[in-house]
């Protein structure tokens, strides 16, 4: 007792360290127990859930129906997505679309039936896009006249956004080209199109700063400035070219002042529904230019276009500008030339006048303060970077339609 009155503390922190020690012990079994109940109802649940499966049982009706729906919207907005990637024609597909009553779904399901119905036995845009117009002109009672009008005005809203001259015939290939058909021809009529729209690049001034029409081949395709394309090659001019005056014309819109250099780097198949295409760029103008036209290709996601710049680097001509301020002070001399007039080698000072720029040197303050620009900046003024730049720009292919001859 002696002992227990000595320590009445201890004992007391002992005693409370007993009950709580239960209280935890009572509290793990009750949770143990718990926990091994709702595991018995899980287990039992997954057990009913799989004989009902086995016995035949679906989900309700309401729960299909919103399946099939999310499915659908799902699907609705892979397609919208994947439309963003390399489809120049689209906006302009999209108003034609609404003008014949119809939507771009609509389109690309007509046209693609078109082309698998096995009795086409042509499966080209000049003989399918004339069929699918009449099509519509049909089903949604469209007058031959509105028709060809809504036709036209296709082609002026593609005109707007190339240097080619469109016709009526190209229609047909650039509609089919945006429903999935891609644009083909002849070597020889692949050559002077590929000729004219070169000439037409340089004549425009599309490239800032490029004047000469071997920049512009040099730029694109130089190789077959002398030979006819042939092959892939002719595919890859056609689809190609268009991307090329997508960049030139965003350069000019960003009013930049020179590119100085411009090439494509390569051309990669990601997977069958995926091609990219590399690009290098050099290119000299204000600084907010270069933020313009970097801004631009970002944005361009909304012209149905999708770049990705990987590399960038800016640097500035500001010692252009030293050298300048430099001259104005010292003279069109070197320090070292000046330093050679004072001393011609012996030590002695010259028995002539002293250098322009020393002389200068010894105008007062005053003379110097009354200068008309005087205080004014000479170093910053010239805002022009030049600035190298790569990028990327996706195509989604997996929608091109595809003679199954040929894959």
């Amino acid at each position: 007792m002696n002992l227990l009155k000595k320590n009445i503390i201890f004992v007391i922190v002992c005693a409370m360290t007993v009950i709580a020690s239960a209280y935890l012990i009572y509290l793990d079994f009750a949770k143990q127990s718990e926990v091994m109940t709702a595991n018995a109802e899980a287990q039992k649940s997954s057990e009913e859930s799989a004989d009902a499966y086995k016995k035949g049982n679906k989900p309700v009706e309401q729960n299909v129906e919103m399946i099939h729906s999310d499915t659908e919207k799902l699907k609705q907005k892979t397609n919208a997505l994947q439309r963003v990637f390399g489809k120049p024609y689209r906006n302009a597909m999209i108003a034609f679309a609404a003008a014949v009553k119809s939507s771009e779904d609509e389109l690309y399901t007509k046209f693609s039936a078109l082309f698998n119905d096995e009795k086409e036995k042509v499966k080209t845009a000049d003989v399918l896009i004339p069929k699918l117009l009449e099509i519509l002109e049909k089903e949604k009672n469209i007058s031959k006249n509105d028709m060809e009008n809504a036709f036209k005005k296709f082609i002026a809203d593609l005109q707007l956004e190339t240097v080619e001259d469109l016709t009526y015939h190209t229609g047909y290939s650039l509609l089919a080209s945006a429903l999935g058909l891609q644009r083909t021809m002849s070597a020889s009529m692949a050559h002077v199109y590929l000729t004219q729209i070169q000439k037409k690049i340089n004549d425009q001034r599309l490239i800032p700063g490029v004047t000469k029409l071997s920049t512009v081949q040099d730029y694109t395709f130089n190789q077959f400035v002398q030979t006819f394309p042939s092959g892939d090659a002719i595919l890859d001019i056609l689809y190609t070219m268009p991307i090329y005056e997508d960049i030139f014309s965003r350069m000019k819109k960003a009013r930049l002042a020179q590119v100085d250099s411009f090439s494509r780097i390569s051309v990669i198949k990601l997977s069958d529904k995926y091609t990219v295409y590399s690009f290098k760029a050099r290119i000299y103008g204000p600084l907010n230019s270069v933020r313009t036209f970097v801004n631009s290709l970002q944005d361009a996601y909304k012209d149905n276009r999708v770049y990705v710049i990987t590399w960038i680097s800016i640097t500035s001509r500001s010692t252009d500008e030293v050298e300048r301020t430099r001259s104005r002070i010292f003279g069109t001399g070197s320090a070292s030339q000046d330093q050679r007039e004072m001393d011609p080698g012996m030590g002695r000072p010259p028995n002539r006048l002293q250098p322009v720029s020393r002389a200068r040197a010894q105008r007062s303050e005053l003379e110097i303060e009354m200068q008309p620009d005087y205080g004014s900046t000479v170093i910053g003024i010239d805002n022009n970077v030049t600035a190298e730049i790569e990028f990327k720009y996706y195509v989604y292919t997996g929608d091109w339609l595809k003679n199954k001859t040929n894959g």
